[in-house]
């Protein structure tokens, strides 16, 4: 005897808009997002609120976000990777949801953090694995689930779970993709694909936030810039790991300073950048210190109190921070890289749509950015709701 536990207006709103659709498993579709970044979470969001409810995120971190992280530093939380809207406009679907959730007057640091937990709240706790680095996406198969259900996909995750699904969303880095985007899926992408996860570029940019028990700038002083008057703009492009503060030519004060207490800023990118995550907070230290002394040709600046240095390079699930056309790449690379598997060929008889791919580095017109990612996450969950929309 089967027991359906449940009221009739809970079946009711899951069944809603899906009843005689053609395409629909008996079972219903089961879908699997890899990756709690703004995309992974905005496809989510979007396919359970518009009736797709067997949808579980899974995330190799101890916390969602992606490259959306702050952390505790000084007197307050610090943003360690996305910090800017990208245009304000009603055409930027981060700025307009921040301004729905009056986030806009936020500072910085709570704007994306808490933007994200706004999306978070339309997906059950139960549906978001954390902790869950997968090993290997299984596509193009027939997996059963013990019963009489059988799946086209399954994800192995590294402590040796297997998921099942009908589709899934990949939005990891590209970073992670170049790094294991053989490895990952089995059988083998095809070769365009490949080759366009390889020539696009994925670059590293990390921050530097230093922080002292008094300042040594004045109160009105927001920008502390270093100019280096023995070299040309084109010497500093030699690279030199070692001299890799002068990649760093201007620092930020952080207001305000009863939150953050007297916090400075900088930016470093390139192979500078990933050199940097290889030194301990002392030498960065050292190196600041004597660099502000030098410039300001005072000898008793003070000591900094502490140094905090994102790694975005070495963390094994970002391996940099974002996409950017590289002069191996071209636009055209982004659209392949976004393109879902299996694709189709005449006379294919595999269920489509088994593998779709969200982040940042797949949307042509705004890669690089959070509001391209959280684009991206509602594209291919509109692809699939289409998919399953009654005809």
């Amino acid at each position: 005897m089967l027991i359906l536990k449940g009221t009739i207006s809970q079946m009711q709103i899951q069944l809603r808009g899906w009843t005689g659709s053609k395409n629909m498993p008996k079972k219903g579709p089961k879908v699997v997002v890899i990756g709690a970044g703004i995309a992974g979470v905005g496809a989510a969001g979007k396919l359970l609120t518009q009736g797709l409810t067997d949808v579980q995120i899974i995330e190799a971190s101890s916390q969602p976000g992606g490259r959306i992280r702050g952390s505790l530093f000084g007197k307050s939380t610090i943003d360690e990777g996305a910090q800017y809207i990208h245009g304000a406009s009603t055409k930027n679907p981060v700025y307009q949801l921040a301004k729905e959730h009056d986030l806009l007057q936020e500072t910085h640091d709570r704007l994306f953090p808490n933007l994200l937990q706004k999306l978070l709240e339309a997906i059950p706790r139960e549906k978001l694995l954390l902790k869950k680095p997968i090993k290997q996406i299984q596509w193009n198969g027939s997996f059963e689930s013990g019963g009489s259900s059988v799946y086209s996909v399954r994800v192995v995750c590294e402590d040796g779970d297997h998921i099942l699904a009908d589709h899934i969303i990949v939005s990891i880095s590209l970073g992670c993709l170049k790094a294991n985007g053989q490895a990952f899926f089995q059988p083998r992408l095809p070769e365009q694909k490949l080759s366009a996860i390889q020539s696009l570029g994925f670059g590293t940019m990390n921050k530097i936030y230093l922080e002292y028990e008094t300042p040594f700038w004045d109160e009105n002083t927001d920008v502390i810039g270093l100019v280096w008057e023995d070299e040309t703009p084109f010497s500093v492009q030699k690279p030199n790991l070692t001299e890799w503060w002068k990649h760093v030519p201007v620092f930020y004060v952080i207001r305000p300073t009863e939150r953050y207490g007297h916090v400075l800023v900088g930016t470093i990118s390139g192979k500078e950048a990933e050199f940097v995550e290889s030194l301990n907070p002392q030498e960065v230290a050292s190196r600041c210190t004597y660099l502000f002394r030098q410039f300001t040709g005072r000898s008793s600046l003070p000591e900094l109190k502490s140094v905090y240095v994102t790694k975005w390079f070495s963390n094994p699930y970002t391996r940099g921070s974002y996409s950017h056309i590289s002069i191996t790449s071209t636009g055209a690379m982004i659209d392949q890289l976004a393109e879902p598997l299996p694709q189709a060929t005449e006379g294919s008889s595999s269920p489509m749509l088994q593998v779709l791919f969200a982040g940042e580095a797949t949307h042509r017109s705004y890669h690089s950015t959070t509001h391209g990612a959280l684009l991206s996450g509602w594209r291919e969950a509109t692809r699939l709701i289409d998919h399953y929309s009654t005809k």
